[in-house]
């Protein structure tokens, strides 16, 4: 319950607390790449929390991975909230890639960690992922052929676009 208060409160923060833009074109949103990396190294982080020593799972020292748990969830929160700001160019492509990023460490916590003992388990964990990669992997090549072309070539295309505009 403490997690989803944090996020809870990332989510509703006002943005621009405390500093002011200069006018002007806003930023671009990161790369889909690098929104996906962001995505897999929480997901790694909170699941590696989850599987400590018997030793850190006592009264006194259990508040530490729980602790380190809200701040990652928090800070993944903060994030994701300033990077789809009003005004950012966070595209399908950035959702999308989160959703891949953060699919990938709980996808393998199923196939190692939670079927380990189980072989027709795992096996059928390892069909339902890849079934679940080749429709991201179909998702994501229709909407770059939507869009025409690479996720950052959209993005600095428009940051160009967004330049010559205020110049005129």
């Amino acid at each position: 319950m403490l997690v989803a208060g944090f996020v809870t409160l990332a989510l509703g923060w006002p943005a621009d607390l405390g500093r002011r833009e200069p006018p002007g074109p806003k930023r671009p949103a990161p790369s889909p790449w690098f929104v996906g990396l962001v995505a897999l190294t929480a997901g790694l982080a909170w699941f590696h929390l989850l599987d400590l020593p018997h030793v850190l799972r006592t009264w006194p020292l259990a508040l530490v991975p729980l602790l380190l748990g809200c701040l990652v969830a928090t800070a993944l929160a903060a994030l994701i909230r300033r990077w789809t700001t009003e005004g950012r160019e966070w595209t399908s492509l950035h959702a999308l890639a989160l959703v891949g990023g953060a699919l990938v460490p709980s996808t393998l916590v199923g196939i190692f960690l939670i079927t380990a003992g189980d072989r027709v388990d795992q096996i059928g964990q390892v069909v339902v992922a890849g079934i679940a990669l080749l429709l991201l992997t179909a998702f994501a090549v229709r909407l770059q052929t939507r869009t025409g072309a690479a996720p950052d070539l959209v993005s600095a295309e428009a940051a160009r676009r967004l330049a010559t505009d205020d110049r005129s």
